[in-house]
């Protein structure tokens, strides 16, 4: 069974989670494992930016569904950190 980008992108966080790197450092982390996820789709999808915004729409959805969760560790922040940078590239790349 493959995971979907979206698994394997929390997954990410899960294993940098789970390192004994400070939290600057982790989510300095996260924000290049999402930096090569969206280099990858550009790789993969070109320069449309529509199924790039809809896979991250889909992440941040699935981010949003694990914070209803409730759990006090280092996923909670770097999930935190993620959905910030998330919402802040669809932010940045508004639907044309």
């Amino acid at each position: 069974m493959t995971m979907s980008k979206t698994e394997e992108f929390i997954a990410s966080l899960h294993v940098i989670a789970a390192g004994d790197d400070p939290l600057d450092r982790q989510k300095d982390a996260v924000r290049k494992v999402l930096a090569r996820f969206l280099g990858e789709a550009r790789e993969t999808l070109g320069s449309d930016q529509e199924p790039i915004r809809s896979w991250l729409e889909g992440v941040k959805l699935e981010l949003d569904k694990q914070a209803l969760q409730p759990r006090a560790d280092r996923f909670t922040d770097l999930r935190d950190h993620a959905r910030a940078l998330v919402a802040d590239w669809l932010r940045e790349h508004p639907r044309v």
